[in-house]
C-alpha cells in the first residue's frame, strides 16, 4: 500500500470515528457505514490471504482465543435477551484485522501520523473557539485530540535528533493548551506520560519486553476500579477530593469511585458471564464496563484478544515503530481506568487501529527478515 493510500485510509477511520455517536453521525448512519466498511475491507483482506497462500493462515491461539472472546460477548448478550448487542462493541477488531495486514512501513507513520497531528489539534481549536461543535461531548473531542496525539508520535520512539525533539515539545504543549478548556484531566496526563515515554526519559522497555510487565500493565483499569472503589466513602478519598476541589475546581476522581463500586456490585450477582447488557452505565472504566457485561469469562479473553500481540511483538522492540505502537496503545488503555470509549456499543477506533498497526508493522519486519 502506498504512503497516500495509507494516511487516506487513516484519516478515513479519524472522520468516521469523529462523526459515530454523534446528532450528525447518526443522521447519517456512519456507525451502520463504518461497520460495512469495516466488514467489507476485512473480507478483502482474507479472500486476497487466500488467494496469495492457497489458505487461510490463523494461528490457533489467536483463533481460538477471538472465537471464544465472540462466543461468549454474543451469546452472553442473546441469553439475556438483548440479541447481537455485542456485535456494537466487537466488530472494532475488524479494524485491527484490517491494519494488521498492511505492511506497515516508518513512511507511512510519518504522513499519517503528521495528518491526525493536524485534525486533533484543528478539532480541539473548532470545540474551543468556535461554534460549529458547540453541544459536543467536551469529553469525547479530548480523547480524540489524545488518541490524535498519540497516533502522531509512533514513528518518533527514542528520539534523540534537535528537530524532533523540539517538534514533538512544541506539539505536545500546544495540545495540552488546546485540552485545557475541555476539562479532561486524564487527557492532558496521558500526553504528559508520553513525551518522557517516548523519549527513553521513562524506561519503558522492562514493560514493553515482558510478559509479566504487559499483564500487569492491562490489569491497571481493574486495579483502579478495586482500590479506589472499595475505598469510596472512606476518609482518604474525602479528603483527596477536597484537596482535589481547591486545587483544580473538581473532585479527583469526579464521582467515579462512587461508579466503580456499584459496578463491582453488580458484576458480582452474576460474576462469569456478566449481565449482557453492553454499556448499561456510563462506568467510566474499561475493566467495569467488560466485567458487569461478560463477566470473569468475558473478560479473561477480552484481556488476552490484547496479550497476545503486545507479546507477541516484545521481540521487535529494537524497531522505532513498534516500541511507538506499543507506549500508544498502553497510554490509550491505562487513561481508559478513567474514561469512556474503548469498549461499549460505540468504541472509538483509534486504539485498534493502533494495535491493528503494531501487528502490520511486526508482520512486515517478520516478512522482510
Amino acid at each position: 500500500m502506498t504512503t497516500i493510500a495509507f494516511t487516506v485510509l487513516m484519516v478515513g477511520v479519524w472522520g468516521l470515528n469523529l462523526l459515530n455517536g454523534t446528532g450528525l453521525g447518526t443522521a447519517y448512519h456512519t456507525i451502520e457505514l463504518s461497520q460495512l466498511a469495516a466488514a467489507a475491507l476485512a473480507a478483502a483482506f482474507v479472500l486476497q490471504r487466500i488467494r496469495r497462500e492457497n489458505r487461510l493462515l490463523v494461528e490457533q491461539r489467536y483463533f481460538y482465543t477471538y472465537l471464544g472472546m465472540g462466543a461468549v460477548f454474543l451469546l452472553s448478550s442473546w441469553w439475556a435477551g438483548y440479541g447481537l448487542r455485542a456485535w456494537d462493541y466487537l466488530w472494532a477488531y475488524l479494524v485491527v484485522y484490517i491494519f494488521s495486514n498492511i505492511p506497515v512501513r516508518r513512511k507511512h507513520l510519518y504522513l499519517a501520523g503528521a495528518a491526525y497531528a493536524v485534525l486533533g489539534a484543528a478539532i480541539l481549536f473548532i470545540f474551543n473557539y468556535m461554534d460549529a461543535l458547540s453541544g459536543w461531548n467536551a469529553n469525547d473531542i479530548a480523547m480524540i485530540g489524545l488518541f490524535s496525539f498519540l497516533t502522531f508520535i509512533i514513528p518518533y520512539f527514542g528520539a534523540r535528533d534537535k528537530q524532533s525533539v523540539f517538534m514533538l515539545i512544541t506539539v505536545g504543549v500546544v495540545y495540552c493548551v488546546l485540552l485545557w478548556p475541555t476539562d479532561s484531566r486524564s487527557c492532558i496526563m496521558a500526553i504528559a506520560a508520553s513525551l518522557p515515554l517516548i523519549f527513553r526519559i521513562l524506561p519503558s522497555r522492562p514493560v514493553l519486553r515482558s510478559r509479566i510487565g504487559i499483564f500487569l500493565t492491562l490489569m491497571v483499569p481493574l486495579a483502579v476500579a478495586v482500590v479506589i472503589g472499595s475505598l469510596a466513602g472512606a476518609p482518604l478519598v474525602e479528603e483527596l477530593n477536597e484537596w482535589s476541589v481547591a486545587e483544580t475546581g473538581k473532585p479527583a476522581f469526579n464521582g467515579r469511585e462512587a461508579y466503580w463500586a456499584q459496578g463491582l456490585e453488580l458484576w458480582s450477582r452474576q460474576p462469569l458471564f456478566g449481565s449482557g447488557y453492553l454499556s448499561h452505565f456510563n462506568w467510566h472504566n474499561s475493566a467495569v464496563e467488560c466485567l458487569t457485561s461478560y463477566g470473569l469469562v468475558g473478560f479473561g479473553f477480552w484481556i488476552w484478544s490484547f496479550w497476545l500481540p503486545l507479546t507477541d511483538a516484545r521481540k521487535y522492540t529494537g524497531d522505532i515503530c513498534v516500541s511507538g505502537a506499543m507506549i500508544a496503545f498502553l497510554v490509550i488503555y491505562v487513561q481508559q481506568s478513567v474514561e469512556l470509549g474503548f469498549i461499549g456499543r460505540n468504541p472509538n477506533m483509534m486504539p485498534y487501529m493502533i494495535l491493528g498497526i503494531l501487528v502490520g508493522r511486526v508482520r512486515y519486519l517478520k516478512q522482510r527478515h
